[in-house]
């Protein structure tokens, strides 16, 4: 009997595309540091320029954005109009909880070595890896650190405010 390795597969990682959401949502309930390991900027990427190498501004915006397919998600435009340090904390948190995620989903296609045991499912990890998990994962690391100066210049500004006496939120 001749098995479909490639339909096992396929079948996989549409299962593992559909508890990834789920499992984000759980891991969004962990309070992580943005400016800790493993999510702070590492000395090579020296602050996500590193990123500017690939053309990441071009390309990103071909990867499809689940905060405009999924409600509850802080969206990108959030920081439009008048943002705050608290919806930049969101966001940091965010971009945390997605990068985790698809490192989750790297580990996690690991199991096709057994679906399709040999070099078939080498191939299809390594695409899986390549083209499903790591862009997202470098758009993450791109963005934080812009965030992390965003917010600390909007925590400077909210300070001056309240010790001048006007509201933040004005």
């Amino acid at each position: 009997m001749m098995r479909w390795h490639w339909l096992d597969c396929l079948l996989y990682l549409l299962l593992l595309g559909l508890l990834c959401f789920p499992a984000g949502r759980i891991l969004a309930l962990i309070p992580f540091d943005p400016e800790s390991y493993p999510f702070r900027s590492l000395p090579f990427e020296r602050n996500g320029k590193i990123y500017d190498a690939i053309h990441i501004r071009s390309w990103q915006k071909l990867a499809p954005d689940v905060s405009k397919l999924v409600p509850g998600i802080v969206p990108k435009k959030a920081v439009e109009g008048k943002p705050d340090a608290g919806t930049m904390d969101r966001m940091l948190r965010e971009t945390c909880v997605a990068e985790l995620t698809h490192w989750l989903l790297c580990v996690a296609g690991i199991a096709l070595f057994w679906l399709w045991p040999g070099m078939g499912g080498v191939v299809v990890y390594i695409l899986y890896v390549i083209l499903g998990n790591l862009p997202f994962i470098l758009i993450q690391r791109y963005h934080r650190p812009r965030l992390l100066r965003t917010r600390a210049i909007l925590e400077k500004r909210e300070r001056r405010m309240v010790h001048a006496g006007i509201d933040p939120e004005f």
